[in-house]
């Protein structure tokens, strides 16, 4: 989760310097999403074959 923060904390600074806060908020969403699916991977969540 620390890296998630981090890399969130530093695409909120990206405006102020004058970049582009779509591009900036881009790596930290696709980061959440994956560590999302890593996390529910093999759960009833995620694969129907192992709900009971």
């Amino acid at each position: 989760m620390a890296p998630l923060v981090a890399a969130y904390e530093r695409a909120l600074r990206v405006p102020s310097r004058g970049g582009d806060p779509q591009q900036a908020m881009l790596p930290p969403i696709v980061r959440g999403a994956t560590g999302v699916r890593v996390a529910l991977a093999d759960t009833p969540c995620t694969d129907p074959s192992a709900r009971p």
